[in-house]
């Protein structure tokens, strides 16, 4: 009966509004006293125990809790009740200590019970009224024990006496303010189809119309100090009189009753009321035998056992996961406070050798000549800068100190003079800690081991921040957004639908074994052809000349390698990208001299950071009298981190620069065609009809950029120098790329109808949405930027925001980005001759843009707050002394 009638009620919607309704958490100790002394009375454990749907029970313990100004649903009362049963049977079994500060309530409720089935109790006493309503022979229960339907004063309660109304509550409550009781408004109220339109649990089997006597079951009803009285206590009152002996009346009249309640009983409860008189008293006057109502009450109350122990298990283990959960966010708070605190000790560690150095080359001065001693020479750096000053006042030199003019005594302008010692101190800054009296050496390295091991860039620092809390959108989503690193993260869906075709999936055993180390013929093969192809060479490149790395990185090892010879150095305009550094210092320990741009527009055609040969001849002549051997120079087009698009006639005028001093010249094209404005062109040099020196002309091309695949790791060099083939191919064992991968380029590489169709425009389409977003949003903010349509990210001048032009506001300003959970790239990783210049990439998802902008926001604002308060204390001050 009970699993049909549930049937109907779902199918007709009367029980749930099929609504994922909120569970009841949050409560407050005084809302869960207010609950437990109205779940923990006598009749509304009785009419809780006597029906098998009780949601109305809690409806209406949830209408006297608003009255008493807690607001909550029936559902979350309900939740609340199972949470406690749940924690209550989880302490008892695990004997655990009962510290907890309701179990005395719970176990009284609970605990103190007779061991007594429902199947011997609450079963018979629903079919005891059935059979009662129905007029059916006391015949029928005679055999029955007397209290076999459980003693009277229980009412039909499974689990015995609940605690009585009058008995107080002994429940240590913590102090809650008045605020959290009663909050001003009211939730908004869910409903769940409970009132008038739900049937009586069981009042559908009492109540059959025509053949059948209409019995009256309102005899004996409980009523609660609560209020509460429903027709399900009304059952278990005659359950409990018929068990005692007591008479039932009757109304076995055949007139037509003409009482309010027959009126308002809807067309709906009578269609139940017939298909339970129909299934229940189908074939006579016994309505079916004591032996299928055994059966069907067995078979229900022991699939509703085994529901409740499922949703038990169901909560226990949710609840399991959810404990080991929270360790694991405790954990990983833990270890980001821990390395953040490693962060703070290594930096604080880099200042002090600083100083130190500082120091010793103050004393160094005074005893010998300023120009003999390198160390000398960066100490006087720091202390006759200008705009980068030294970290701390004490690093000052006493008034006889030597200063720059002494050791650079050459004609040149004093402002390039300060953008090289400015360059100077942030790249050796790093490097001055990393030597003999540096923290940390290790007695199983050598001292070049050692300097590998500790050097670590700004940029370098700034990915393991990132890396040890990424942004996720689901999993972390109040991780580190990187706006710093530039990959391309837009075209995802492009390169995975073209990346899973089948021609993508071939083996064969020539690409498991080893191969040629420039690469594998048919990758260079495809790698001239699309060379020629996209940078316009007037005569095919030829595939001998093409030689294959694991990224452009290895490439600037090997070729420093095999030009230069240790302590040798490279010219390199600034700012450049800063893993250069790396990639030349730490394999071949080749130094880069910087040629330092001006960051105002010079006022010939109105470009910052402008490039000019007369730069590059000023930098040579500054590297030679400072005895280095320069052995070539680095150009990048488009520029990182500038986007500056340089035309072929100035790249011809700076490899002629390079042909005259005899110095190779190795041109950077990795974002050849990230250029996504139609109005402007990009010519490689490889288009130029005849190159000034060919045998010292080398570009670089790789898949990071133009093909948003910085994973893949491929790099490629095409250099018509046999010699620096041959010499490269010995090196190629080290950097080596895996056969499988070497095909899938070549597909790639050869499917012109793909790159051009699909992938390109597409791909620069969606990079000028997003850089004409960020730059419309930097605008709007009022931050400066080279307005350049190239490359992956934007140059933005933040000068404004610090307190002062140094590299060390700069570096605070970084850090406040990384503490507001954004990552950029600042400008001293760069070697930029200016602080306050950041690279901000655009090349993600707008909605992380967005959320990265937001962050950006923030820091600033922080950082103008702090701004203020220095200048209204020097206003006050100076007021008070006037």
């Amino acid at each position: 009966m009970r699993v049909t009638e549930m049937s109907v009620l779902i199918s007709e919607g009367c029980i749930f509004d099929l609504r994922r309704h909120e569970r009841g958490s949050n409560w407050t100790d005084p809302e869960i006293v207010e609950l437990l002394q109205l779940w923990s009375d006598e009749s509304v454990q009785i009419e809780l125990e006597s029906s098998l749907r009780n949601q109305r029970v809690f409806d209406r313990i949830a209408h006297i809790l608003r009255e008493k100004g807690i607001y909550r649903t029936g559902d979350q009362c309900r939740e609340k009740i199972k949470k406690m049963k749940l924690e209550y049977r989880r302490i008892k079994d695990n004997h655990k200590m009962r510290s907890w500060k309701f179990y005395d309530v719970m176990d009284r409720v609970l605990a103190n019970r007779p061991a007594i089935t429902y199947s011997s109790l609450g079963g018979a006493v629903i079919a005891q009224q059935v059979f009662q309503s129905s007029g059916a022979p006391e015949a029928y229960l005679q055999g029955v024990p007397a209290g076999s339907f459980g003693p009277a004063s229980s009412g039909g309660f499974l689990f015995g006496q609940p605690p009585k109304a009058g008995d107080p509550l002994d429940i240590k409550c913590e102090d809650v303010e008045e605020s959290m009781l009663n909050s001003g408004e009211a939730p908004p109220e869910m409903y769940y189809g409970s009132g008038d339109d739900q049937e009586t649990d069981g009042q559908s089997l009492l109540e059959p119309e025509d053949t059948l006597g209409r019995a009256e079951s309102t005899l004996n009803t409980r009523i609660s100090p609560s209020g509460f009285s429903d027709l399900n206590m009304t059952g278990s009152a005659t359950a409990t009189t018929l068990a005692a002996g007591g008479p039932v009346s009757h109304d076995t009249s055949d007139e037509p009753r003409k009482e309010g309640s027959r009126q308002q009983t809807s067309v709906r409860q009578r269609k139940r009321r017939r298909g339970g008189k129909t299934s229940w008293c189908h074939g006579g006057g016994r309505c079916g035998g004591q032996e299928r109502l055994d059966k069907a009450l067995a078979s229900f109350l022991s699939w509703q056992q085994s529901a409740e122990e499922r949703l038990l298990s169901l909560e226990e283990a949710r609840l399991e996961r959810e404990l080991q959960a929270e360790e694991r966010r405790e954990q990983r708070e833990e270890r980001r406070a821990e390395q953040e605190r490693q962060h703070e000790l290594r930096l604080f560690s880099m200042l002090t050798g600083v100083l130190l150095a500082v120091r010793e080359g103050t004393q160094t001065t005074t005893q010998s000549d300023p120009a003999t001693s390198p160390l000398a020479r960066f100490s006087a750096s720091l202390m006759t800068t200008p705009a980068p000053s030294a970290p701390s006042s004490s690093s000052q030199p006493p008034p006889e100190a030597p200063t720059t003019e002494s050791i650079f005594n050459q004609e040149t302008k004093k402002s390039q003079l300060t953008s090289v010692k400015a360059c100077k101190m942030s790249q050796n800054a790093l490097e001055t800690l990393r030597g003999e009296e540096g923290p940390g050496n290790s007695v199983y390295l050598s001292e070049r081991g050692n300097s590998i091991r500790l050097h670590e860039g700004i940029l370098q620092e700034g990915y393991i921040q990132y890396g040890m809390d990424r942004h996720h959108d689901t999993d972390n989503p109040d991780g580190i957004i990187n706006m710093g690193t530039s990959e391309n993260k837009l075209c995802y869906d492009l390169l995975h639908k073209r990346l899973t075709k089948p021609d993508m999936l071939h083996i064969n055993p020539s690409l498991l074994q080893y191969s040629d180390w420039r690469g594998h013929a048919f990758l260079r093969e495809a790698v001239a052809k699309f060379l020629t192809h996209y940078c316009c060479s007037p005569n095919p490149l030829k595939a001998d000349n093409v030689v294959v790395m694991n990224g452009c990185g290895s490439l600037f090892s090997c070729i420093a390698a095999v030009i230069c010879d240790p302590k040798d150095a490279i010219l390199i305009p600034t700012p450049f990208y800063g893993v250069i550094i790396e990639d030349l210092h730490l394999y071949s320990d080749v130094k880069l001299f910087h040629v330092p741009l001006d960051c105002e527009a010079d006022g010939k055609d109105n470009r910052p950071f402008r490039l000019t040969v007369g730069k590059l001849e000023e930098g040579l002549q500054r590297a030679k009298e400072e005895g280095l051997t320069i052995r070539g120079v680095i150009l990048m087009n488009p520029h990182n981190p500038l986007a500056e698009i340089y035309s072929l006639k100035e790249m011809i005028t700076f490899l002629e620069f390079a042909k005259r001093n005899a110095l190779h010249a190795i041109v950077d094209e990795v974002y050849m065609l990230t250029v996504f404005d139609e109005s402007v062109t990009f010519q490689s040099v490889l288009s130029a009809d005849s190159l000034p020196d060919p045998q010292r002309t080398h570009v670089m091309w790789g898949m990071s950029k133009d093909f948003a695949m910085a994973g893949i790791r491929i790099g490629t060099l095409y250099t018509e120098n046999r010699d620096l083939v041959e010499a490269l191919a010995k090196l190629g064992s080290f950097h080596g790329v895996p056969g499988t991968t070497q095909h899938q380029v070549a597909q790639l590489l050869q499917d012109k109808e793909w790159i051009n169709e699909e992938f390109l425009p597409e791909n620069r389409r969606r990079l000028k949405a997003a850089c004409s977003y960020m730059t419309g949003e930097l605008l709007s903010m009022g931050i400066p930027f080279l307005d350049r349509p190239a490359t992956l990210y934007v140059w933005a001048d933040l000068r404004k925001y610090l307190q002062e032009s140094s590299f060390e506001e700069e570096l605070s300003l970084w850090k406040c980005f990384l503490r507001h959970k954004v990552l950029l790239s600042c400008g001293q990783a760069f070697c930029c001759s200016v602080p306050g210049w950041f690279r901000i990439v655009f090349a993600d998802q707008q909605h992380h843009l967005q959320l990265g902008l937001k962050r950006i926001r923030e820091a600033l604002k922080e950082t103008e707050e702090k701004m203020r308060v220095p200048d209204i204390k020097q206003t006050s001050e100076e007021s008070q002394s006037q």
